[in-house]
């Protein structure tokens, strides 16, 4: 299955919601059948407009228990200084420098998962060790 046809079948349900609502307003003569129909189709236009900022999140793909990543190379999303975010596969994980490393790392750059702290991954520059 596609990102987008995922996209669609996610959205679909939502959108049967909102038409089914709005034609209960339309019925109660709470809104004009026009104002029914431009306020559905803008409610699609906007999931449609927001699917690319969203396209990932419907990308089928590993996904990683943090125990996982141990040991594993993540890309560096934002600028760890001593703490920010890095990416493993598609999903983003918040991430805080070793201690003892030089710092900061920048985007772009790789790093290696040496520790966990919860959910925080403990990350070394990959070209220490």
């Amino acid at each position: 299955m596609t990102p987008f046809t995922r996209f669609l079948a996610f959205e679909a349900v939502g959108w049967a919601v909102v038409g089914a609502l709005l034609v209960w307003l339309v019925e109660i003569e709470v809104f004009p059948l026009w104002l029914g129909c431009v306020v559905f189709v803008a409610w699609v236009a906007k999931d449609f407009a927001l699917y690319p900022m969203t396209r990932k999140a419907y990308e089928h793909g590993p996904t990683h228990g943090s125990a996982d990543l141990l040991g594993s190379d993540v890309q560096v999303e934002t600028t760890l200084s001593p703490d920010g975010y890095v990416t493993a596969g598609h999903e983003r994980w918040r991430a805080q420098l070793a201690p003892g490393c030089e710092g900061p790392l920048q985007p772009g750059e790789t790093a290696r998962v040496c520790a966990l702290d919860g959910i925080t991954l403990i990350v070394e520059p990959r070209s220490a060790g």
